[in-house]
């Protein structure tokens, strides 16, 4: 895994982000894990990654997942907000425990070995967030609560 690197995509929480970039530079790891900050188009970037990563303690409905799911990305992500109702484990992408540090790098590891189950998962995101953010559906779920009204 000599070519990996790990592109932080957002801003995060200030404390965290400090404590990760002392790491970062002890560890002598700048040309490996890059801070892109936020974007506007994350899609540019994610076109070129391999696997998609949420590790949040807490989380609501993810836009990153959404993202990492529309650019065809097999998932890893923690067990928090509605991960669950969108992400079927191991099926399009594993969940994992928070702060099960060993379980996500057995994971990512696991996922960069076994190509051709992470394309398939990425081929399952793509399918399934078309299936549920087309606009047809979309508009059908409005109007589902709509009427109820």
């Amino acid at each position: 895994f000599k070519k990996w690197k790990l592109l932080i995509i957002g801003d995060g929480n200030n404390k965290y982000k400090l404590k990760l970039q002392d790491l970062i530079k002890k560890y002598d790891l700048q040309e490996k894990i890059i801070f892109k900050g936020i974007q506007i188009a994350p899609e540019k970037i994610l076109k070129s990654a391999k696997i998609g990563i949420l590790l949040s303690d807490h989380e609501g409905s993810s836009n990153a997942i959404v993202e990492y799911m529309n650019c065809s990305l097999p998932i890893i992500s923690t067990d928090s907000g509605n991960i669950t109702e969108i992400l079927d484990n191991q099926i399009n992408g594993y969940i994992v425990k928070q702060r099960d540090y060993q379980g996500i790098a057995n994971l990512i590891q696991k996922m960069l070995l076994e190509k051709e189950k992470s394309k398939m998962m990425g081929k399952n995101n793509k399918k399934k967030v078309n299936q549920l953010f087309n606009y047809k559906e979309m508009i059908n779920r409005y109007k589902e609560i709509y009427d109820k009204i």
